[in-house]
């Protein structure tokens, strides 16, 4: 074979296989730095002071600051909307930014009402919330290379098949095979 084809196939492998080691480094990189928890050292603590929840059931219904990973509220009050009564500890849980009615003694009807919902939560930074993101678009990332690598190669190889078809083509021909010239075996 002739030296180009020796260099495009040499190149081929160098390529792929830097570029998984590349991603391959970076993924740990990553994902030390995002188990790591530096960044939650920041956080501040926020209040939301009588937050309207409607139709609270057995079911839950979700808080406003429920959009984020790890959500985890601390519940300070709780009234009822329309009677503006204090709803007793013992009629509701909570689990992560959802809050459930349990019912309990003195339920006076608050299933399925409006409550208004003091409460204390962490949200995470936005340097959290950038990192979580760039950790989920690197692992995308990776999945649609590695989709296109079997594509990558393929191509590699109808170049390197041409590559040898040519060679092949020229040998013979220096050998007298295959030319107008009538020779013969």
């Amino acid at each position: 074979m002739g030296s180009d084809t020796t260099a495009l196939v040499k190149g081929l492998v160098l390529g792929v296989g830097a570029l998984i080691v590349l991603a391959l480094v970076v993924f740990v990189v990553v994902s030390t730095l995002d188990d790591a928890d530096l960044l939650s050292q920041s956080r501040v603590s926020a209040k939301v002071v009588n937050e309207t929840v409607v139709s609270v059931t057995e079911l839950g219904t979700v808080l406003s600051v429920y959009d984020y990973d790890g959500c985890s509220a601390t519940i300070v009050h709780v009234l009822n909307s329309t009677s503006a009564t204090t709803i007793p500890s013992n009629n509701y849980s909570t689990s992560g930014c959802a809050i459930y009615y349990i019912g309990g003694e003195n339920d006076f009807g608050y299933n399925n009402t409006g409550w208004n919902v003091t409460y204390t939560h962490t949200p995470p930074t936005t340097y959290e919330r950038a990192t979580t993101g760039m950790g989920t678009n690197f692992t995308s990332g990776i999945g649609n290379i590695s989709s296109k690598i079997p594509t990558i190669l393929l191509i590699g190889a109808v170049v390197i098949l041409f590559g040898v078809i040519i060679f092949l083509i020229r040998q013979s021909q220096s050998m007298g095979l295959g030319g107008s010239g009538g020779g013969s075996l």
